[in-house]
């Protein structure tokens, strides 16, 4: 609840609670403080802002004083229970119709996006944080507020940006179409009435790995692809892996699964990485629609659901029967304080150093952890998965082993449960995997079906394009020169043209416009319509060359799915190797080798040593332990500035618990200079955690290597002022001068509280002379050479202000004092 006590007044008419905004506006005008925050606020020509918080409600009585262009928004997010309070009434909460406007903390921001949407398709929005939000001490009102608004804007950016940009996955369903072959759906839920563990890669893993080995002959086990070196390590045989990620990373991550390809099956969403099933030579079955047309030939499946593996996973355990699953290392927190279990390249690199703006959630114990927003919606969807589920089965029962877990509704705690009477599993896994063997004569029939499916569909696309490029054919013809006016044949014959591309996609025009947004976004540019008829030909015009240019590209990856289909039969019919090994490494798949060798013998000495050649190349792949995905986790955990940056959070939450993590963290750091300033600064920070002040400030100002001591700087400073020390504060500003000409106004501030205000005033014009575009501290400036009698010079400087800022309600204010004198 919001307590608020009497507004208060500064001498420029803005009124304001010290609740919400301290002392920010006591000395300085509303206007001057958005101005010099917000300098580049009202240039974008088209653009939604949503602020979190109203400044007492003078930003949003700032911002509806300014004639903003035709297409800028603003709408803010306010506390509700200050309607009443206001110096300012609120308008109505829930109109959106007026272009600056304002709702309450509870809205929904899903409601923006339809009234909105081009905007959101756009990709012009912004989220920005009011005055209330940046200056809020920790857990504030006003930075709740805004840890509740950020997770739901991102997740429906998020959202939106992956609707518009399917061609990652819609260039990995192609690619796979050749390899996807058996629907799950087709198996009809052969797993009816078993227990099973669905594994993720989570810190909770290490607790239950003993009771799932134990059991295995019982539990049914998922297991996603990334944990498999630790599965092999740990004895415990999957019956199935999930892998649903296309992009490149995936296959570092999953690569110990091929480790099993005799034992394991691989359950994998429409949209795989196409180089992990391109080379798994085991059963497999799939999720998810095989093409992106409609297609009723095509046989339906059971959905592959995101955002991630574990979710896919779940859905494809409870679609083939299991009554009883119980998940291990699927958290969604960074439980005990890390993002993977122990054996993991994130967890000996500290994975969690790199993440910002962590939320909290509750645990199965009970206590409280932190997780990114991605993990945060991850379990949102989980847990809609798991209420659908039991809507459609009462008896399913979902466990979690965690204890550090994150909690969810209907989704019991269990610390390795008795399971001795669950029913065995193995009569059902056979019966399976012998529904999974397809014959090679049933694979190339499969295969060719793919061919001529991908052939049918490359026709129909390449007439739309045709259609397209016909219609921009005849677009510079549409206009008569003399009149301007439309010709009507030609008008008629670009109506024909764009009726039979809408006839020809049919239902499938959403399918290309979201396979890449980008072609079509000028779309839906709101400025493109100028007049009646200009505006037509301009959105005809936008309309063909998206189509063209979506086709472009769609049509090269139509061709290559064809090009690997064919491939497929090619090596089903025993073509030699010498032949096709070149589409091998066109792919990066080394590993078809394997495949073609279980199918083929080779005739020659060429073709033996051809198809070593390979093998050796898929080993060297498999083995391969410093990967790019290492590498670049590494450079993130390890980066200086990023560490730094930990400590200053840790510091600012007095987490002392982070700060000796970090320590850890940075004696493994290669470059000596760089470990030990990161040290010197951690055991300083301790040293100030401990109140022990002195120590603290010296621990600061001895360290040299420059990120750090950027960091140390502002720390000391942060000190020196809570101790106010301004001797040593204007000692410590100073050296921070080095790093930026920013820290000049506080320098020149700590002068004037000295009473050194001449100085002061040379430090801010020299100020003004290295940054001529910071106009606004002039007023500062004004305010100096009042306080030292010199009404002359102040007149000036405010003068200045007012030939950049003939507008400005401080200067004009402040002039007015002056000349009144």
């Amino acid at each position: 609840m919001i307590e608020l006590n009497t507004p208060q007044q500064n001498r420029f008419g803005d009124s304001y609670f010290p609740e919400i905004n301290q002392q920010l506006f006591a000395k300085e005008s509303a206007e001057s403080v958005f101005k010099r925050n917000f300098p580049h606020l009202f240039e974008p020509s088209e653009m939604l802002y949503i602020v979190v918080g109203t400044d007492s409600g003078l930003f949003y009585e700032f911002v509806q004083r300014q004639t903003l262009p035709k297409h800028m928004q603003f709408v803010f997010i306010e506390y509700d229970q200050l309607a009443e309070q206001m110096p300012t009434p609120f308008s109505e909460l829930n109109d959106l119709d007026p272009q600056v406007a304002m709702v309450a903390q509870n809205f929904r921001l899903e409601k923006l996006l339809a009234k909105f949407n081009t905007y959101f398709i756009r990709r012009r929005v912004q989220l920005i944080k009011s005055m209330a939000v940046t200056d809020s001490p920790k857990n504030g009102l006003y930075e709740l507020l805004w840890k509740q608004i950020k997770p739901a804007f991102d997740t429906l950016g998020s959202n939106v940006l992956q609707a518009q940009n399917a061609y990652q996955f819609e260039n990995a369903r192609l690619l796979n179409a050749a390899d996807n072959l058996i629907p799950i759906k087709q198996l009809n839920r052969p797993l009816e009435g078993l227990c099973a563990v669905l594994i993720g890669g989570g810190p909770t893993l290490d607790d239950s790995l003993a009771w799932i080995r134990d059991n295995q002959h019982k539990l049914v086990i998922f297991s996603v692809a990334r944990v498999a070196a630790r599965l092999l390590q740990e004895s415990i045989v999957p019956d199935f892996f999930v892998s649903v990620d296309p992009h490149d990373v995936s296959f570092d991550n999953s690569k110990g699964i091929f480790e099993f390809a005799d034992r394991s099956i691989l359950l994998n969403s429409y949209h795989i990485n196409p180089k992990i099933l391109g080379q798994w030579p085991g059963l497999k079955a799939y999720g998810g629609a095989k093409y992106g047309w409609k297609d009723v030939d095509v046989p339906s499946n059971v959905g592959s659901p995101g955002p991630t593996v574990v979710n896919s996973a779940f859905h494809y355990a409870t679609e083939m029967g299991c009554k009883k699953l119980f998940l291990s290392g699927v958290d969604f927190c960074f439980a005990k304080g890390q993002t993977h279990e122990s054996s993991s390249n994130e967890a000996k690199l500290s994975a969690q150093l790199q993440f910002k703006n962590l939320l909290r959630v509750e645990t199965n114990r009970g206590a409280m952890a932190e997780t990114k927003l991605t993990l945060f919606n991850t379990q949102q969807a989980f847990q809609q998965q798991v209420y659908f589920q039991l809507s459609r089965n009462a008896a399913l029962e979902v466990f979690s082993l965690g204890a550090d877990s994150a909690k969810m509704d209907k989704v019991a705690f269990a610390s390795a449960p008795d399971a001795t009477t669950f029913t065995d599993k193995v009569h059902s896994i056979a019966n399976l995997k012998q529904q999974l063997q397809l014959s090679p004569a049933a694979q190339l029939m499969a295969s060719q079906t793919v061919t001529q499916e991908l052939a049918k569909e490359l026709k129909r696309f390449k007439s739309v394009q045709r259609f397209a490029q016909d219609a921009l054919a005849a677009l510079p013809k549409l206009l008569d020169k003399q009149t301007q006016q439309p010709k009507q044949k030609v008008k008629n014959k670009i109506e024909r043209l764009r009726k039979k591309i809408n006839n020809t996609l049919a239902d499938d025009a959403d399918l290309l416009m979201n396979y890449n947004f980008m072609h079509f976004s000028e779309n839906f540019n709101p400025e493109q319509v100028l007049d009646e008829t200009q505006g037509a030909l301009t959105q005809l015009t936008v309309f063909f060359t998206s189509v063209d240019a979506a086709l472009t590209q769609y049509l090269q990856l139509l061709a290559l799915a064809e090009e690997r289909a064919q491939l497929r039969v090619k090596e089903l019919r025993g073509v030699t190797p010498l032949e096709i090994a070149p589409y091998w490494d066109k792919y990066q798949e080394p590993g078809r080798a394997f495949l073609w060798t279980n199918l083929h013998a080779a005739s020659t000495e060429q073709e033996n040593q051809l198809l070593d050649d390979f093998y050796a190349k898929f080993a060297a792949e498999l083995s391969l332990a410093n990967t790019k995905l290492y590498a670049t986790l590494k450079q993130k955990t390890q980066s200086l500035s990023v560490l730094a940056d930990k400590a200053k959070e840790a510091l600012l939450n007095r987490n002392s618990g982070a700060i000796a993590q970090l320590k850890g963290v940075a004696e493994q750091l290669e470059i000596a200079v760089e470990r030990d300033a990161l040290l010197q600064l951690l055991v300083a920070m301790e040293a100030d955690l401990a109140e022990q002040t002195e120590q603290a400030l010296q621990g600061y100002l001895a360290i040299n290597e420059p990120v750090v001591r950027h960091v140390a700087l502002q720390q000391a400073a942060n000190l020196a002022f809570r101790l106010e020390r301004y001797q040593d504060a204007l000692m410590i500003l100073e050296a921070l001068c080095r790093f930026s000409l920013d820290y000049m106004l506080p320098y020149a501030e700590v002068f004037d509280i000295l009473g050194n205000t001449e100085m002061a005033v040379q430090v801010v014009e020299l100020y003004l002379q290295q940054k001529p575009q910071a106009y606004l501290a002039n007023l500062k400036l004004a305010e100096m050479y009042q306080k030292l009698g010199d009404s002359a010079a102040a007149k000036q400087v405010l003068e200045r202000v007012l030939l950049v800022d003939p507008d400005n309600s401080t200067a004009k204010f402040l002039l007015a004092i002056e000349n009144a004198q």
